[in-house]
């Protein structure tokens, strides 16, 4: 079936969907109440509309039902919330506010969680969409309970626990827009009395998006598989341990990045046709026989214990989590070997937590807890340079950066709620945490025989000097907050809440410069206090130097964060609509920034930012059959003080807003944070009904709106992405005694083709979009 024949049908079941939904589902009994939506943001178990703290979740029944399998797609569902995927990392921001994506060392300012348990690598998140119960987004600080760099909000993942009844199905679809398919199953139930397990499984091979006569067809085509494993075991009538293991590889062949303004590389190329525009054909080639790529694989182990002593709740969670990714890149955007570059990580953690949580009910209640948690942090970036004259570099030549980083982390926390009346509640909580952090950065120049693997080499032409440096960072912080919350009725509770949040400062990766800014420093005061000796030569950075904590060269300053929030949650219509608000002021301090200007990498702290905002969000159950939902989030980010920032670009051209910009640096003060976007929303509709004695039909139409951001930190026009809407559409036929269901999706209908990520190398300008529309046939069978 051709993909427009497949896309006209989606419009028209997305119409059909709509006029159904305005129809005969308004004539039901109107008898259907909400479900609860439960939470596990403050260590314990409960319901969203009682947690005072602003709380996003997308359920695992949305997550199956809209085939979501990117984070990018989680981001409609909740408001001030942005996820793209840049070349190494996903760049995740709640409320405006992230980590930057160039400096590969770098801990996800929005930390990730999966089942509790911290993960801080943003790539952790890519086994989300294998069978999870929901996904929660807590906004805002989170240090006191969550802890470890949740400056800006956390990301929960929580999987879908074991069974006691049996449940099983298999899935399967095609997708017609661009070409592939998926496969997933799930088996769950009891082994014995006291024992349930659960095993789930997924594949995807998905064909690419854009069109490349110099490399593949279709890039970038995707194949991955994960899988989970889960037990549950009632140890005795007062304990149960819960093991967990799960493992999930991707392969993507291609990449998206195009030239959309020529520069060194454009001037360059032999290509008798360039294209340097936006569109779905990219005219690439790493020119060394070995086409782009990006290939990654984890592996976590996680065992909880859950005892009851003394009707306090004891929970135990060790873990260890192993990530690994590898991916080769062409970065001049021309058929010809100019510029390619490989990033690479090796990662692994190990953790440990212990937590009491005193019984509800009673005046005080109170959870304690320890958290231990150390990791390895192994990066790469090498970078052949194919274009200098022969008689300079008879075969390309670069650089060849690494970075090597041992964390150690011990926090421990508390909480208390004084339940002052019925209705009265105030909650303290605090978090002291302790760090130190052990790291190695060392640069070489190197050639490249083979085109792709790096040689030593101390002769290469146009490198910057050799380095390698050695450092301790140790960083301590206290993040306490209060909450006041009022139960105004039985169905309305408002709160008041300060909180804090702080992530620790570190070291530099894959910046080749560090040796030379060393060397700039040209001044015997700081070389005798950061270094321990008054001068500093060339030969002193290849024999190794360790340096000392504030040097500003190596290493970065911590961030901290505080934010004033006031919010709202209730329930009407006897249990059918819920509106969730809060309206917050963040004010951050050392904010940590990276950015890449054409040459270089800077990685710094602005001085400070601010942002300003509101989150509603609300659901009603119109009738039996028609359920509407959506959300509005407004958050304006702004920088207010950034020396040394790069210069704003006003025009194509690569202009400077401002002539006098000097050294091509600036104060972005007054500026909007990149990749934030002031104003978000989603609508969608849920609509059944039933057809015959056997037969249910199912429709879901929902939108969801982003606002106009900046990608790159220098405002340059070519990496700003305008306001776009995206629709969504799913039809289903099912028969639930039968168990199976057949149901068309279309996703992102207006084919909106969104920036991820944008960059300049040498003058050239550089855009990577994302997957524009996927139309999608499933068949899922449930067995009995």
């Amino acid at each position: 079936m051709q993909a427009s024949t497949v896309f006209r049908m989606c419009r028209v079941t997305a119409l059909t969907a709509i006029g159904v939904l305005a129809g005969p589902a308004l004539a039901s009994t109107g008898d259907t109440v909400l479900e609860e939506i439960v939470v596990t943001a403050t260590k314990r178990t409960e319901s969203l509309q009682d947690v005072p703290i602003s709380v996003g979740v997308v359920s695992g029944q949305l997550i199956e039902k809209l085939d979501i399998t990117d984070l990018q797609d989680i981001q409609g569902f909740v408001p001030n919330l942005t996820v793209q995927r840049t070349f190494g990392n996903w760049a995740v921001r709640i409320r405006g506010l992230g980590s930057g994506v160039t400096n590969l060392a770098f801990d996800s300012s929005v930390s990730i969680f999966n089942d509790g348990v911290y993960c801080g690598r943003s790539r952790c998140l890519e086994t989300a969409f294998l069978d999870p119960a929901r996904i929660e987004v807590a906004r805002g600080p989170q240090g006191a309970l969550f802890g470890k760099s949740t400056i800006a909000g956390a990301v929960n993942v929580v999987s879908a626990r074991p069974t006691a009844d049996f449940e099983s199905y298999v899935r399967g679809g095609l997708e017609f827009e661009d070409g592939g398919h998926t496969m997933s199953a799930m088996v769950s139930g009891p082994l014995s009395d006291t024992v349930r397990g659960r095993l789930a499984a997924e594949y995807k091979d998905l064909d690419g998006w854009m069109s490349n006569p110099y490399g593949q067809d279709d890039e970038p085509a995707t194949t991955s598989y994960g899988a989970r494993g889960s037990l549950e075991w009632d140890v005795s009538p007062e304990s149960m341990l819960y093991l967990k293991v799960e493992t999930f590889e991707s392969e993507t062949d291609g990449r998206s990045n195009q030239l959309v303004s020529p520069g060194l590389f454009g001037g360059l190329t032999a290509d008798p046709e360039p294209e340097f525009r936006r569109d779905s054909t990219r005219r690439v080639s790493t020119g060394t026989g070995q086409e782009g790529f990006d290939d990654s694989e984890s592996t976590s182990v996680a065992v909880q214990f859950d005892t009851t002593v003394a009707d306090h709740t004891l929970t135990a969670i060790a873990s260890h989590w192993a990530l690994e990714y590898e991916n080769y890149l062409d970065v001049d955007g021309v058929p010809e070997n100019f510029l390619n570059t490989t990033l690479s990580e090796d990662y692994d953690q190990q953790s440990l937590e212990v937590r009491l949580l005193s019984p509800t009910g009673q005046r005080l209640e109170y959870i304690a807890g320890a958290l231990y948690h150390t990791s390895d942090t192994k990066t790469r970036q090498h970078s052949p340079f194919g274009f200098f004259p022969a008689f300079l570099a008879p075969v390309p030549v670069g650089g060849d950066r690494n970075f090597e980083r041992d964390s150690d982390t011990f926090s421990v926390y508390a909480q208390a709620t004084w339940n002052i009346d019925d209705r009265w509640r105030l909650i303290m909580d605090a978090r002291y945490t302790d760090e130190e952090q052990d790291g190695k950065g060392f640069s070489f120049p190197a050639s490249y025989p083979d085109l792709i693997n790096p040689v030593y080499d101390p002769t290469a032409f146009g490198q910057p000097p050799e380095y390698l440096f050695y450092q301790t960072y140790k960083n301590d912080s206290f993040d306490p907050s209060v909450r006041l919350q009022y139960d105004w009725t039985d169905a309305v509770m408002v709160y008041a809440a300060v909180s804090t949040g702080s992530k620790p400062g570190g070291l530099k990766a894959n910046d080749g410069n560090l040796g030379a800014q060393l060397l700039a420093r040209d001044d015997s005061d700081y070389y005798q206090r950061f270094v321990g000796q008054p001068t500093v030569t060339p030969a002193d950075l290849i024999d190794g130097l360790t340096l000392k904590q504030g040097n500003g060269v190596f290493d970065f300053e911590d961030e901290e964060a505080t934010n004033y929030e006031i919010g709202a949650k209730a329930v009407f219509a006897n249990g059918r609509a819920t509106l969730n608000a809060a309206v917050f002021a963040m004010t951050f301090d050392n904010l940590q920034t990276s950015s890449y200007d054409g040459t270089q990498f800077i990685i710094q702290n602005a001085a400070s930012a601010e942002v300003r905002g509101f989150e509603v969000e609300g659901m009603w159950q119109v009738s039996d059959a028609l359920r509407l939902s959506g959300s509005v989030g407004h958050a304006n980010a702004e920088y207010d003080d950034f020396m040394g920032a790069q210069c704003i670009v006003a025009d194509r051209d690569g202009n400077f807003r401002d002539p006098d910009c000097v050294d091509g640096q600036e104060n972005l003060g007054g500026e909007r944070l990149e990749r934030s976007p002031e104003w978000e929303a989603n609508l969608s509709a849920d609509w059944q009904a039933r057809i015959g004695e056997r037969l249910m039909l199912l429709a879901n139409v929902s939108m969801y709106y982003s606002g106009d951001y900046d990608v790159r930190q220098d405002f340059h026009p070519l990496g700003r992405q305008s306001s776009f809407t995206k629709w969504d559409t799913r039809v289903a036929l099912m028969n639930p005694e039968a168990g199976w269901e057949v149901a068309f999706l279309g996703r992102n209908l207006t084919d909106e083709r969104i920036i991820q990520h944008a960059y300049e190398v040498a003058g050239s300008n550089f855009v990577a979009e994302s997957r524009g529309r996927m139309l999608n046939l499933e068949f899922i069978y449930r067995f009995r």
